[in-house]
């Protein structure tokens, strides 16, 4: 529905994000691990409707 622009989560398991980064990715967002990498396995992601991905991984950069 276009309500939220961009999410960070910490901790989560592969299984729940890896549904949601094709759904994202398929809408034009990206999902990313805090270094920027498309994976699900780090259990550090963040998710955006594509044009913040780069503002919110500069915000995580030392949080890695």
């Amino acid at each position: 529905m276009g309500r939220i622009d961009g999410v960070l989560m910490l901790g989560e398991s592969p299984w729940d994000v890896a549904a949601a980064q094709v759904i994202i990715e398929e809408a034009g967002g990206q999902l990313t691990d805090f270094k920027g990498d498309r994976t699900v396995y780090q259990g550090q992601t963040v998710a955006t409707n594509g044009l913040l991905q780069t503002v919110l991984l500069d915000v995580v950069k030392g949080c890695r």
